[in-house]
């Protein structure tokens, strides 16, 4: 499948950069959040989050829930606690903090990112209406095999979504970055340098927290199949542990001025 992060935001990120009035925040966290009930796979409380009734109860929540986590809580601490790369200028991103949500905007951009998740799926999983339907897209296209699966065009189209988009998400942000396209909104967020002190209180609650729930959420995931949940339970035991140690962060400014 394409990855989670990356592969699935490349066709957004024009749509967030050049188009005035979409919500550039629920449109990336949306196109991700199909995969966010990986994190229960296997367990009394797994459900099926790639269907159109799911947008609506579990993506279109849960992405404003992250969104304003990371608008809120994360961007006013976090990018300027990360190596700027360059001409990524990951520092710039402090900008986030300055987003606005709207009340019909922000939800129409967190389901449309969940459906076009859903749709490049659709093309990319042996298990979709589109497989199962055209048997020339699961037919094996000769003798060839990789990690002993035969090459298909459902499989093809899976790794150059998974490869290419991944690539073409990163090659945008870069030039992107190079722009400043993040630099005006930085500017209007103060400025608090980071300290010795303020990165090991961030790093440190995010280990913390982290890995032990990353410890907790890999027992049991022995075969290959599990991957996408390992990504998605590792992922998320990070997100939960930046958003108490950028709290620590913010109470250890209040606190020591």
């Amino acid at each position: 499948m394409p990855i989670t992060f990356l592969a699935h935001q490349a066709p957004l990120l024009p749509l967030a950069r050049r188009s005035s009035g979409v919500d550039g925040i629920t449109l990336a966290i949306g196109s991700m959040s199909p995969d966010f009930a990986y994190v229960v796979s296997r367990t009394p409380l797994m459900f099926w989050a790639h269907t159109l009734p799911a947008i609506v109860w579990f993506c279109v929540p849960a992405t404003l829930i992250v969104s304003w986590l990371i608008a809120r809580l994360l961007a006013p601490v976090v990018p300027d606690h990360l190596p700027g790369l360059g001409p990524f200028r990951l520092h710039d991103y402090r900008g986030l903090a300055t987003h606005r949500f709207t009340k019909f905007g922000t939800v129409l951009c967190a389901a449309f990112g969940a459906w076009t998740h859903i749709v490049l799926d659709a093309f990319t999983h042996n298990y979709t209406w589109f497989a199962l339907h055209v048997p020339l897209y699961t037919r094996p296209l000769g003798p060839w095999r990789f990690r002993d699966q035969a090459w298909t065009l459902y499989r093809i189209g899976s790794l150059g979504c998974h490869f290419g988009l991944s690539l073409l998400s990163l090659f945008l942000l870069f030039r992107y970055g190079r722009a400043r396209w993040m630099a005006d909104r930085a500017s209007q967020v103060p400025l608090h340098r980071p300290t010795a002190r303020s990165y090991a209180t961030l790093w440190g609650v995010t280990a913390a927290i982290a890995l032990p729930l990353i410890a907790l959420g890999q027992r049991g995931l022995r075969d290959s199949g599990s991957m996408s949940i390992l990504v998605m339970r590792v992922s998320g035991s990070l997100f939960a542990g930046l958003c108490l140690g950028a709290v620590a962060v913010r109470g250890s400014r209040r606190r020591w001025g």
